[in-house]
């Protein structure tokens, strides 16, 4: 029962725009987005900083 809980929750943090801690969490979230701004192209940058307080506005940015 538990995991039929955890997915409910899942597909309601999507329709959110939002990503359930249970699929990676902010951390992990937060070095990914380090990881991609030091590969990115000589002059490209993203639009916000690589903070924690903004990681899901950075994935909402990604998303639309």
């Amino acid at each position: 029962m538990m995991r039929v809980n955890v997915l409910v929750e899942i597909v309601q943090s999507a329709s959110l725009g939002q990503i359930h801690p249970s699929i990676i969490n902010t951390k992990a979230l937060l070095e990914q987005f380090k990881d991609i701004k030091l590969v990115l192209p000589s002059g490209t940058n993203m639009s916000l900083k690589v903070k924690a307080n903004n990681v899901y506005d950075l994935v909402k940015l990604l998303i639309n």
